[in-house]
């Protein structure tokens, strides 16, 4: 949304930033980082059969996947977040997102981090997104965390 906004809205934009983003949700040939659609489908299996477990600590967090404290913080979070039906609506909303076509419109500041191992949002798609967007400024971290406030957060601000 917030790429969408500065590409529509410029004189309403000073700058874009965007962490451990990525451009589309779904595999096709233009764009090989983002998950196959049977991949997607087992997220949207998982969510459904075990929202307000864990679900995707191991994805979202993998160095405190083994943490039992952050496992029951995590599985807290998801459920005060959403109930089941809305985290799947909103999971399968996630997966239209496509913002390839509106990339080379934006003409703001923009800044890219991203971090080269996160398991949620693969790194090739931020480097795409920076080579797409003209003058973004692109920073690439070392981890495997996706979640900004795991991991290296000083980097990262």
């Amino acid at each position: 949304m917030a790429a969408l906004f500065a590409a529509t809205y410029p004189e309403r934009t000073s700058a874009l930033v965007m962490y451990g983003s990525y451009a589309k949700r779904v595999w096709d040939p233009a764009y090989p980082w983002a998950p196959t659609p049977e991949e997607r489908q087992k997220f949207l299996d998982l969510i459904q059969k075990d929202w307000g477990g864990v679900v995707d600590a191991a994805t979202m967090a993998p160095t405190r996947a083994r943490d039992e404290r952050f496992k029951e913080w995590w599985a807290t979070h998801l459920r005060r977040s959403a109930s089941p039906g809305a985290a799947l609506a909103f999971a399968k909303m996630n997966t239209q997102i496509d913002i390839t076509n509106i990339l080379p419109t934006i003409r703001v500041p923009t800044l890219i981090v991203h971090r080269t191992g996160d398991l949620d949002a693969n790194v090739g798609g931020a480097r795409y997104m920076a080579r797409q967007i003209p003058g973004a400024k692109y920073v690439e971290l070392p981890g495997d965390d996706h979640l900004p406030f795991v991991g290296n957060q000083e980097a990262i601000l």
